[in-house]
């Protein structure tokens, strides 16, 4: 496999290495937890990498397929330019180890040189989306899936999150971006090469077992850009950020075919996000369920 790992503040994206694209090419989207793969058990949320198998329908009728896996490769199997996009909210997931407590050295002149200085969880869904996309190269021979995923922003969400990262000095709460953002020894002279924030780190490359993984735009990472540049909202959905960053790497902004998303606004559905975000990008849309409808085992 020949995968690019590029890592934003506000979405993580592994995409084939060789892009190439022509007018034929048709693009299938998908939602990933839930509709692409589910747990192995009764929980919602994977306990760990290896906490996944291929979605099925909970009722399968005659001529339809084992799983979502199955049904995909049919559809890529027989159109040879077809490819799958994977687009997935992970808001419970920060991109690096955010906060005073933050491993790596905030030196503007300094890499990042390994795998320590990143999200746990951020590892985790990175090598549980190398095994699917394994299996998918196994089967085609090809790189023919992109996958995109938003990332939760670092600043807190509400006043309780916010009061974890605060300190209180003579009674007061010190703010929290400061924790969150700021060198521990911030009150200290800096040298004219440093910032006085963890997470100003120029473009770098981090090695993580076999693969190399690109860190970008962390540079400068101060309040203001996560808040007013970023836009970390933007790229969840039901908005259509990561839809757009997909558009940027192929260079076209059609073929896509449809997107499958199980948050459809059913009765039982957590949300209508998946909907929306079809919607919002004026993309065909298919719950799981029927999908396997419509594309039946070949009689």
């Amino acid at each position: 496999m020949n995968y690019r790992i590029t890592l934003k503040p506000q979405v993580l994206k592994i995409i084939p290495q060789i892009i190439t694209h022509s007018k034929n090419d048709k693009f299938y989207a998908f939602d990933m937890d839930g509709t692409l793969i589910q747990t192995k058990g009764k929980s919602r949320f994977a306990t760990n990498a290896d906490d996944w198998q291929w979605f099925k329908p909970r009722k399968l009728l005659k001529n339809q397929h084992d799983n979502m896996f199955s049904l995909i490769l049919s559809i890529l199997e027989k159109e040879p330019q077809a490819k799958v996009i994977i687009f997935s909210n992970q808001g419970g997931i920060r991109p690096m180890t955010f906060g005073v407590n933050a491993s790596y050295n905030s030196k503007r002149t300094q890499s990042i040189e390994h795998e320590k200085h990143m999200d746990k969880k951020v590892l985790t869904i990175i090598d549980k989306l190398l095994n699917i996309l394994k299996m998918f190269y196994q089967e085609l021979g090809e790189e023919r899936v992109y996958f995109y995923c938003s990332l939760k922003t670092p600043l807190p969400k509400n006043e309780r999150e916010r009061k974890l990262y605060s300190s209180y000095n003579n009674n007061k709460m010190i703010s929290s971006f400061d924790k969150i953002l700021k060198r521990k020894d911030s009150s200290k002279l800096f040298d004219a090469n440093e910032s006085k924030y963890i997470h100003d780190i120029q473009e770098c490359t981090v090695k993580y077992k076999n693969n190399k993984i690109f860190i970008t735009q962390f540079d400068s990472l101060d309040e203001n850009k996560l808040l007013n540049i970023l836009k970390f909202d933007n790229y969840r959905k039901p908005n259509t950020g990561m839809l757009q960053e997909f558009y940027t790497d192929v260079g076209t902004h059609s073929g896509i075919e449809f997107y499958v998303g199980d948050a459809a606004g059913r009765k039982n559905d957590f949300s209508d996000s998946d909907k929306a975000f079809a919607i919002n990008g004026n993309i065909n849309f298919h719950t799981p369920e029927e999908l396997f409808s419509l594309y039946p085992i070949d009689q």
